[in-house]
């Protein structure tokens, strides 16, 4: 958030929701992130300053990564699915990072529901903002 322009994106949640590319590799992804980034005078929270971006040579030496085991559980984690996320986790370690596995917040659900009365709230108002600035098929609201 801040660091790709929202101007013309249409997202479903504002305060949440960010464009950027979906690629193969973590380098495409940087490449695009680089091309697509930057200051944009229709969306403010570009305007802010941020510190130098990460080189892509830096370590994760001493990185921490927490991994929310019982929220996770919940999802479409399939046991290929997992397996692959468990080889992730321990790439990250052997690349120095200090994983946290299970990192369990006691008030994890607390805030997914927070977090979805913030999806209904601000789609509708988004969704609304949307269709009166550009009326498709002369609709002005939801």
């Amino acid at each position: 958030m801040g660091r790709v322009s929202r101007h013309g994106f249409i997202p479903l949640v504002a305060g949440q929701d960010s464009p950027g590319p979906l690629t193969r590799t973590v380098d495409d992804a940087q490449l695009i992130y680089q091309a697509i980034c930057g200051a944009d005078m229709n969306d403010t929270a570009t305007l802010a300053v941020f510190p130098a971006e990460t080189q892509r040579n830096q370590t994760l030496q001493g990185l921490r990564i927490g991994v929310p085991r019982r929220f996770i559980a919940d999802t479409v984690l399939t046991p290929a699915r997992e397996a692959v996320f468990d080889r992730l986790l321990h790439a990250l370690a052997q690349a120095g990072a200090v994983i946290v596995d299970p990192c369990d917040l006691p008030a994890a659900e607390q805030l997914n529901d927070v977090r979805s009365c913030v999806f209904r709230a601000e789609f509708r108002a988004g969704l609304n903002r949307l269709l009166t600035a550009l009326k498709p098929c002369g609709m002005g609201s939801l």
